[in-house]
């Protein structure tokens, strides 16, 4: 996207609404996972925490400390006002930058180690967890077999990395990790607390006087929701809560 379509995807995702697929129940339901393996008083950073709404969350059910980290500087004033957590703006790609190693009991992230490829942000993520540690996060999986070719051409134009849940299981195993558990999100996740809010501020949008390029981004918008409504059995995301072997 130029910057146009950029900013104007800001006033779509300000922040008043989840940044993708996720509910507090499947926030809740991955944490109590991951503390059978944690301690009290844990360290925990958000990777790509986006506008914070799974960091409330957190917030609310964690025994320690939680940093947010992101890249988006109007998410992360945000969360500062709102929820009162440790911000850092930083690139997931670059935690060094700003962690030692060894540093996190916890390592959480909803919906955005796609940005770094999961092989890749398994790999980097690691060097940041203490000894006994967990990584929690949710990715995209194709979840059931045979989908169209409307499907698979629209993946193939936005996220053609995208894997079968067994081939995202083999990437965890081969980068060194033991799944703990993991379980898929409700097509609620994706409806009642993502798509319908969107489609909400799309119609609020529409109203406005829009540039070429602003109606090319509603109409991106569009059509993610739709293929969702289509083919949504198709593909999900996945909470897995794994730790180093």
């Amino acid at each position: 996207m130029d910057k146009e379509m950029m900013e104007f995807f800001f006033k779509i995702h300000n922040g008043d609404f989840r940044g993708g697929p996720g509910s507090d129940i499947s926030t809740e339901k991955a944490y109590n996972i991951a503390k059978k393996f944690l301690g009290k008083n844990i360290s925990v950073l958000d990777i790509g925490a986006g506008s914070g709404f799974q960091t409330k969350a957190l917030k609310i059910l964690v025994d320690g400390k939680i940093i947010a980290l992101d890249t988006t500087e109007i998410y992360l004033e945000k969360i500062k006002k709102e929820i009162g957590v440790e911000t850092v703006n930083c690139s997931m790609y670059n935690l060094d930058r700003s962690f030692r190693h060894n540093t996190f009991n916890l390592i959480w992230s909803e919906g955005a180690i796609y940005i770094m490829g999961l092989a890749n942000g398994l790999k980097h993520w690691k060097l940041f967890l203490k000894k006994g540690g967990i990584i929690s996060f949710s990715h995209i999986s194709w979840i059931q077999d045979n989908p169209s070719m409307e499907l698979l051409d629209y993946w193939e134009a936005n996220y053609p990395q995208i894997r079968t849940l067994d081939e995202n299981k083999k990437i965890i195993d081969e980068g060194g990790y033991e799944i703990k558990d993991y379980f898929i999100l409700p097509s609620t996740d994706w409806t009642e607390n993502y798509y319908d809010d969107m489609a909400d501020r799309l119609k609020e949008l529409e109203k406005r006087e829009l540039s070429e390029k602003e109606k090319m981004v509603i109409n991106m918008h569009w059509e993610e929701i739709e293929i969702y409504k289509k083919y949504g059995e198709y593909y999900g995301y996945v909470f897995f809560i794994i730790s180093p072997k």
